[in-house]
């Protein structure tokens, strides 16, 4: 149970950290740190959360870039429309880490394509880059359409999945921009994985940050 906790709240400091912005967290510090110098430890805490986004912009943007690209390139394809009656799913990578949880909250970089095999959107640029690393689709109940939700359940932490889903779980007779009203849509999705201290190593200012809302 211990270990479950400490792991949890490792992964709510790194969200912090690269999601929010950085006057929340230079705050957060100064307040559970309580400096003597607490202008010279903001400043510390800056420069440190500052180092760290741009390392895991870095490692997420060089890790994902790719891959996403390559399944656009191989995966993105034309596909009969009358034939998805319900949603499906196909994984093109497992995924090594948790299992995710579409009702709280999934990190997600995505491509999604009608049946004549037009990409209306996705999280890469035209130069095959993420657009914005730090900005995944934060996918959930409520905040995405319904054959989302349902297509992420099973899905692990690092995986791919491809998901298709029918109009009636999709927008419906609702038409939207590059979307026709009835069209079933397909996804290329990735559950986005927390970078590891190896990967990523976290400086020792927010080390400290994470040891004291431990205490809390």
């Amino acid at each position: 149970m211990a270990s479950t906790t400490t792991k949890k709240q490792r992964i709510g400091i790194w969200i912090i950290i690269v999601l929010l912005s950085l006057g929340t967290i230079v705050g957060f510090g100064a307040m559970i740190l309580q400096p003597q110098n607490q202008q010279d430890q903001t400043a510390r805490i800056n420069e440190a959360q500052k180092s760290y986004q741009e390392a895991v912009k870095k490692f997420l943007s060089e890790k994902y870039s790719k891959q996403l690209a390559d399944y656009k390139q191989k995966e993105v394809k034309p596909f009969d429309a009358e034939e998805v009656t319900e949603v499906t799913t196909r994984d093109l990578a497992e995924g090594n880490g948790e299992e995710v949880n579409p009702q709280q909250g999934v990190a997600l970089y995505y491509l999604g394509w009608t049946a004549d095999g037009n990409v209306f959107d996705g999280s890469l640029d035209q130069t095959g880059n993420l657009k914005n690393p730090l900005q995944p689709l934060v996918a959930q109940k409520g905040s995405v359409i319904e054959g989302m939700t349902e297509g992420l359940k099973g899905m692990k932490q690092g995986g791919a999945r491809e998901v298709t889903i029918p109009a009636a779980k999709a927008y419906g007779d609702k038409e939207q921009k590059g979307i026709p009203a009835n069209s079933p849509l397909k996804f290329i999705v990735i559950a986005i994985s927390e970078p590891t201290e190896q990967e990523v190593p976290v400086p020792a200012a927010l080390k400290q940050l994470q040891h004291a809302a431990g205490q809390q």
